[in-house]
This record gives C-alpha cells, sequence and structure tokens, in this order.
C-alpha cells in the first residue's frame, strides 16, 4: 500500500478531508489518554478498535505524550508513535490515523526549568512530584501546578526539535504510511486552555512579564521596562458596569489581548512544523475555537484569537468536546459542538467534535448526565447527526465506564453507528446546503473589555451565550452562528434576521461593516443589551444610539426580568451580593413589545429605519417562547412550535424532544410532516421531503 498523502479541501460546498485523492467522511473512533485506555495495542482498548473496524470505521485518533518518548537523561525514544499506529493497522490495515501528539514537555523538564514556567496572581505554583501510581499526564492542568510558560521560547525551541524528531523516526517506518494527521496540543487537556484557569489567575511569570513587555513596544512604540502583568485585583477591576474602561484598565485589556494572541500563535507555529517537516502532504489542527460552555472564564483561558487560527494556512481543522451546557446535553437539548460551526465552515476549515457523552454504561467523569439504554441510543443519534448539519464532523472519545474505553461496545449502539454512517455518507455526496434564515452573531473581543467572571458579568458569556443559544435550538427556526470578526465573509442575502447577541465592542471599521452589509435589504435587526458600547478607546451610549438608531436610556433597576405575550424572561440567577449596575431603555421605539417588570419601562422596542428594521432588547432573549415569537416576527421560518431541539442542514432536519407527543412539522414547501413523536426520541428526515430516514430504536 502506497505511503498516505492527506489534504483538506472544499468540496460539495463543505471543508472535506481527502486520503490521497479520494473524499472521507470525517467520522473517526479516538482511545482517550487514560491508563487503561489509550494504548492500542492493549487488550481492552484493541477489542472497542475491533467494534468499529466492524461498523465500517476506517479512521482513528490516538494520543503520544513526549512524557513517553523523552527521559530526563536526555534520550529520546518516540516508538510509541510507531507503536499507537500499529494497534489499529493490525486490526484494519487500510486504516488512516491521527496522533494527537502532546507537545507539552514530561514533569522533569518543568522541575529543571523553573525559570520558564507559569505563575500564578493568585496562588504560588506548586512542584509535581513523580507520579506513585498510573495516573493521566494531564491530570493536575487545571490546577497551579507548574507547566511550562506560554511565553517560554525555550519550551517552544525544545519541543519544537523533539517533535521533529519523531516526525523524522515516523515518516521513515511503514507505520508512517499511515498517517493521516497531526493534531499538536498542549495547554489545560490539552485543549489550548491557559493551565489553571477556571480557578486561578496565570501569568505573572517572568518570561511572560518580559514577553509582554515586548508586546507593548511592538503595539505602542518606545520601551516599557516596568510594566507588570496585571495581578488579581486589576483584572477584577470593572469600571463601567460589567465593562472595563478603556481609558482606566488598558494594562488588563492589552493583557489578555497579548495572552490570547500568544497562545493563538503557538497553535500555529507547531501545525506549520508538522506540515514543514512531514515528507507527504498532511493534515493539521488543534483544540480550538471554543466559545460555549466555558465556565465564565472566557478572558482568562478561552479562545479569544480567532481571526489568527483560522486565518492561518497551516491549520486544517479545529476541534473541541460537544457543549457541557446541561441544557444541550441532557435529553431534549441540541447535543451541538462548543464552537461557532458555520466561521470555520466558512473560512475552508473541518470542525470534529468530541463526542465524549457517557453512555448507560456509566461513566468516571463528574458532571454529565447518564441516562438508560433507550435514551442513550437517542442521544448517540442526536450527537452523530449534529456537527452533519453543519457540514462538519466528529470522533467518538471513549473514555468508556472505567476510562478504559468501550462506552458504545454495545450491539445497539453500533448498530446506530453503523447505519447513521450510511445516511450521512450518502449526503456527503451532495452538495452542503442550509436552510438557515437567522444568523446570530458572536464576538470574541468583547470577552477583553468585560469582567472576567460570570459572577461580575452574567451576560456576555452567560446569558447572551450559554443560555440564549441552547434556547434558540428549541425555538423552532433555523439560524446560524458565526464570529462578528467573519461578519464580511458572510452571504447576508439569505437571512431574513440577524441578531448580535454580545457584540458590545465594535471598532469604528466594524460599526462601518455592519451599517454597509447588514442593515439593508429590508433586514430585520436584533440588537441585544448594548452593541458597540466601546470602540475599544471609549465607552460611550452614544455609539449604541448611533447603530441601532434607538434613544436609549440608561436604567439601574432591582430586577432586570422583562415580561413579553410571549412570557416572561431573565437572564439567570446571580450570585447572591452581586446585580448587574446598568441597562438601555428605548424611550421612542415605535412600538414596544417588552417592558421591564420592575418599573414598567420600556425593554424590547422596533423601529422601521430606511432599509432595515431595528430590534433593541435591553436583555437578551433566554427562552425558546421569546425566540420564537420575535423569530417569526422578523420572518424567520419556524418549523415546530414546540421546544424541541430543531437542526437543519446537509438535506437533513433533526428533531429531537423531551416529553414527545403528536408534532405537525411545517416544512420551507408548505407542506405538514404529521408525526408522533416519543419522549426523548431522535427523528432523522430530510429535510426537503420530510421523508423519514431513521427514528426509533
Amino acid at each position: 500500500m502506497a505511503p498516505l498523502s492527506t489534504t483538506m479541501r472544499v468540496h460539495n460546498n463543505r471543508p472535506t478531508l481527502f486520503l490521497d485523492d479520494t473524499p472521507a467522511l470525517p467520522y473517526l473512533y479516538a482511545l482517550t489518554d487514560s491508563p487503561g485506555g489509550r494504548l492500542s495495542f492493549e487488550e481492552y482498548p484493541a477489542h472497542s478498535i475491533r467494534k468499529f473496524v466492524d461498523a465500517g470505521v476506517r479512521l482513528f485518533q490516538l494520543d503520544v505524550w513526549f512524557d513517553d518518548m523523552w527521559s530526563e537523561d536526555g534520550a529520546f525514544d518516540p516508538s510509541i508513535c510507531r507503536r499507537q499506529i500499529r494497534g489499529v493497522l493490525d486490526l484494519c490495515p487500510d486504516a488512516a490515523v491521527f496522533l494527537r501528539f502532546h507537545v507539552t514537555p514530561p514533569k522533569w523538564w518543568n522541575r529543571r526549568c523553573p525559570e520558564e514556567c507559569v505563575e500564578f496572581a493568585d496562588v504560588g505554583a506548586f512542584d509535581e512530584e513523580a507520579p506513585h501510581d498510573f495516573e493521566r499526564y494531564l491530570e493536575r492542568d487545571n490546577t497551579h501546578a507548574k507547566r511550562h510558560s506560554f511565553a517560554s521560547e525555550r519550551w517552544v525551541a525544545d519541543a519544537s526539535e523533539k517533535l521533529a524528531l519523531a516526525l523524522d523516526a515516523l515518516a521513515a517506518s511503514p507505520e508512517g504510511d499511515r498517517l493521516a494527521g497531526v493534531q499538536p496540543a498542549t495547554g489545560v487537556y490539552g485543549e489550548h486552555h491557559y493551565w489553571g484557569f477556571m480557578e486561578h489567575e496565570p501569568d505573572v511569570s517572568p518570561v511572560m512579564t518580559a514577553a509582554f513587555r515586548r508586546y507593548l513596544a511592538e503595539r505602542y512604540g518606545g520601551d516599557f521596562p516596568d510594566a507588570l502583568v496585571p495581578g488579581v485585583e486589576e483584572r477584577q477591576r470593572t469600571s463601567d458596569g460589567i465593562f472595563r474602561d478603556p481609558e482606566l484598565e488598558r494594562t488588563t485589556i492589552d493583557y489578555y489581548a497579548f495572552q490570547h494572541r500568544l497562545v493563538a500563535e503557538r497553535v500555529v507555529h507547531f501545525c506549520r512544523l508538522v506540515k514543514e517537516r512531514w515528507p507527504r502532504e498532511i493534515v493539521t489542527g488543534a483544540f480550538y475555537g471554543y466559545y460555549f460552555s466555558l465556565f465564565g472564564r472566557a478572558s482568562t483561558g478561552g479562545h479569544l484569537s480567532e481571526e489568527i487560527v483560522l486565518g492561518s494556512p497551516h491549520v486544517d481543522y479545529l476541534s473541541a468536546p460537544q457543549a457541557y451546557t446541561r441544557s444541550l446535553r441532557e435529553v431534549g437539548g441540541a447535543g451541538t459542538a462548543r464552537g461557532l460551526l458555520d466561521s470555520v465552515r466558512l473560512n475552508g476549515k473541518l470542525w470534529l467534535d468530541e463526542m465524549d457523552q457517557p453512555t448507560h454504561r456509566g461513566t468516571l467523569l463528574g458532571g454529565m448526565p447518564v441516562y438508560d439504554l433507550d435514551r442513550s441510543v437517542q442521544i448517540l443519534r442526536r450527537n452523530i447527526a449534529s456537527p452533519f448539519v453543519r457540514g462538519q464532523g466528529l470522533w467518538f472519545y471513549d473514555f468508556g465506564p472505567h476510562n478504559h474505553s468501550g462506552w458504545w461496545n454495545h450491539a445497539r449502539y453500533q448498530a446506530e453507528v453503523r447505519e447513521m454512517r450510511r445516511i450521512l455518507d450518502a449526503r456527503a455526496t451532495m452538495p452542503y446546503d442550509n436552510a438557515s434564515d437567522a444568523l446570530l452573531v458572536y464576538d470574541t473581543k468583547t470577552r477583553l473589555l468585560t469582567a472576567h467572571t460570570r459572577r461580575q458579568d452574567p451576560l456576555t458569556e452567560g446569558a447572551c451565550a450559554d443560555i440564549a443559544c441552547p434556547a434558540a435550538y428549541r425555538s423552532g427556526a433555523a439560524f446560524d452562528v458565526v464570529y462578528l470578526s467573519d461578519l464580511e465573509k458572510v452571504d447576508l442575502d439569505r437571512y431574513a434576521c440577524v441578531a448580535f447577541m454580545n457584540a458590545f465592542a465594535m471598532s469604528a471599521e466594524t460599526r462601518e461593516i455592519v451599517r454597509r452589509r447588514v442593515l439593508r435589504d429590508g433586514r430585520n435587526v436584533f440588537w441585544v443589551y448594548a452593541p458597540g458600547y466601546s470602540d475599544f478607546t471609549r465607552n460611550s451610549v452614544d455609539f449604541v444610539t448611533d447603530l441601532t438608531g434607538f434613544d436609549l436610556e440608561r436604567v439601574a433597576l432591582p430586577d432586570y426580568t422583562v415580561r413579553t405575550d410571549a412570557g416572561e424572561y431573565g437572564i439567570g440567577e446571580l450570585e447572591p451580593g452581586h446585580r448587574l449596575a446598568w441597562a438601555l431603555s428605548p424611550r421612542d421605539a415605535d412600538e414596544v413589545h417588552g417592558t421591564f417588570v420592575s418599573g414598567g419601562r420600556p425593554a424590547i422596542g422596533v423601529k422601521r429605519l430606511t432599509g432595515h428594521t431595528s430590534w433593541f432588547f435591553s436583555m437578551p432573549p433566554t427562552t425558546a417562547e421569546v425566540l420564537r415569537r420575535f423569530f417569526r416576527a422578523a420572518g424567520v421560518h419556524v418549523y415546530n412550535e414546540y421546544n424541541d431541539s430543531l437542526l437543519e442542514g446537509g438535506g437533513l432536519l433533526v428533531l429531537h424532544s423531551a416529553e414527545g407527543g403528536p408534532r405537525s412539522i411545517a416544512l420551507r414547501s408548505g407542506r405538514r410532516v404529521e408525526l408522533d413523536v416519543e419522549p426523548a426520541e431522535t427523528i432523522v428526515l430530510d429535510s426537503a421531503t420530510g421523508r423519514v430516514l431513521r427514528r426509533g430504536t
């Protein structure tokens, strides 16, 4: 068999993986990183791999770590890469294998190079002892353990040298002939989150401080010999409600901008190294582009420099676990991605959802719902379909009930894997399109200017994203989600409604793009909370008025619940002792469609302006009923009146219902499809004809 070459190309209007010159459905099986489940050649993982081979899967992903190659005495033996691939090839000789290559150095490197390691603003970093038993190499990534700083050039040099040696050795081996892709990984759990980000405040180390000073010199000119990475108190300070004042808190804004740029540049560096070192064409990817389910900590450890990664020719695919938001994972939820997949597709990149939702066999992982066999089959179907309707792919990430694989080894799961693959294979040969007529626009740079915990800011990451978007999936409408940074790339002619969900910061250039491209053609535009409130140099309500066309009054209320004819809605629970400092009320609306329960001031107003209709939402709409009501008012097609999750794209319409019952689905053709839906059922239909393609158990 000739050595494999792999590329990523746009084919049939979707990013497509090519093995040599043959398109392949991006449908992978992956082992975990956990001891007992991570090695392809061991008994239990091999058993699970064989199950997926029998189900027709030919793409596999495996983890490899420097800890298994690079010894403290300087010895380097990358043979684990060959052994991992060989374990798959012994079961499936025509397999294509992806390696998730962890470029995090071994623990001894951190102890030997403390000056290259992260320091935390809130707590001292601790040295890790060598483990006394088998444990995951990433066990303490999210603590305040010492790890390399992303600013360390020594780490980049050392890891690059060793990665190149491993690639050279693999390229000279027969196992290397079946290597399809490499996914460099580092940061918390290999996912390019900054170390310890969920509970701690990185990175005030000398190496980061020096890099930050160089960044300031590059950005502003001159020298900044005394500049320091901001500490905890500075990071917590917001002088303007949920917003940082750019005139008062510039250092914090600059630091987060630099930290996120640095992480993105490291992603690109290692992907580029792989492409330049490998003797044939090969695809590369990274965990990046996480937007939802970031635990209120996006500014500290999220992915806020998407334009660097999406714009790089060296990165072919992005990936992330499916969103952990309970309203998405539970029965009745949409099971959707953590990223903005329509933006990823717009940039010609593939997205691979990591499906790590437990089955009825249980899990050692906390916080995730576990259902019985019947409901788990329905969730599996939903989760497989979810990325496909966005023109993207997935892998099954198999922790198994005891972290040693086996979640999907049951015959009914394997039947579902086979049948869904058959359906998706047939659809993947057709040009991709979807019928979405609403567009939800989300921003990353706003997170540089808003408070860095959900306790201080319940809106930007919470109500606008993690509450409103899952509710939109239950509204019965089909919609796309994109970054504000990609707005100029979007074909806006297809959308009756464009909703700016948390675009609270816009440069003058971005506001001009919005005026020129969005505010026209009779389109309905939803403005949420304070669109364009900051231009990154100052904050002003005048910016919001200029953009939206509304005369706005700043109000401070004891309660920001909004009453509409579709019911009341709020922004979620605030922690005790915290409240939202202010909101904006539209004073000159042509019509008022919602009011604050507290005081009765307008909270949803509409104005008909030249070229477009402007809707102002003082608070982000957070229920399916309210979103359905206003989507319909904006001319968006509603398929389903019930609060079932609904996904559309790639010729499929996917309905997932918690309660079940009789449903009348309104197709765009005007035809209605009558269904009697079982509780917790997922039904896959042909979106044009309404023909049922997959349902039942």
